[in-house]
């Protein structure tokens, strides 16, 4: 498999999809989707905004999902969704949750946490199209990956995470034992 770069599929992610949708909308973390032997990865977006000064950025449930071909970085498609579509039990337009103040996500602290997680993502992402398992290899930077993101990821989207990255995030965790 080619070079995988997963901070610049969201710079394009952030640049094509982002700038066209409201200022008001997030951008989640990339989503690896494996579907029909191409591997793809999906970005929400969810109205956000700072209700409260310092308390951080007021989530609601993600109105998008765009998804991109990995190797070419290709944008794919741009589509409405809603949480009960997705089974999830949550309002399209109340608040899910907060998510870190502006600058607590400019801290150096922070910004290499992110580094670190694009980083692993591009470890993973091949051996996730192989549907790979050498503990060897994987298990270390899988382990690394889920700390991480845990560390950044936006907890009110959790929900989403999982259940449209189901097939990563199962096979993420399993390699993390």
């Amino acid at each position: 498999m080619d070079q995988v770069d997963v901070g610049e599929l969201t710079r394009v992610a952030e640049c094509r999809v982002g700038a066209a949708l409201s200022f008001r909308m997030h951008q989640s973390l990339p989503i690896p989707l494996l579907q029909e032997g191409v591997l793809r990865v999906a970005f929400l977006y969810a109205p956000a905004e700072v209700r409260e000064p310092g308390q951080g950025l007021s989530l609601e449930a993600p109105r998008f999902i765009a998804r991109f071909t990995v190797h070419s970085g290709d944008f794919e498609e741009l589509i409405p969704v809603s949480a009960a579509e997705l089974g999830i039990d949550a309002s399209d337009t109340d608040a899910i949750g907060t998510y870190l103040t502006t600058s607590e996500r400019v801290t150096p602290e922070f910004l290499t946490k992110l580094l670190r997680l694009y980083q692993a993502y591009d470890r993973l992402l091949p051996a996730f199209a192989e549907a790979e398992r050498d503990d060897v290899t994987v298990s270390p930077v899988a382990r690394e990956f889920i700390e991480l993101f845990f560390a950044v990821s936006e907890r009110p989207l959790h929900p989403y995470y999982r259940e449209i990255g189901r097939q990563f995030f199962t096979w993420v965790s399993s390699l993390n034992y």
